[in-house]
């Protein structure tokens, strides 16, 4: 019952806002632009807690901090490092 009750209540909240989305259009070219921007260390929090499973959370975020350092240094993707 109370799950119910949240739902409508999200319901009427949001209802007003479906204008603003409604006429969304996504320009990927453009996206894929801006996430490249940052060579990848956009991903770096997700590349933290996989590799945190194996190596260790600190080990893991002390080598992905440098690793980015490096890659926005050398203009170079991320991933290439980590490989």
């Amino acid at each position: 019952m109370v799950l119910a009750g949240m739902w409508m209540l999200a319901a009427a909240v949001l209802w007003p806002d479906r204008g603003l989305v409604g006429g969304l259009q996504v320009n990927a070219t453009k996206m894929r632009e801006n996430l490249d921007i940052t060579n990848g260390l956009i991903m770096s929090e997700a590349v933290t807690m996989g590799l945190g499973k194996t190596m260790g959370r600190d080990t893991a975020h002390h080598l992905v901090s440098r690793l980015g350092k490096e890659a926005m240094k050398a203009n170079k993707p991320l991933i290439e490092l980590l490989a």
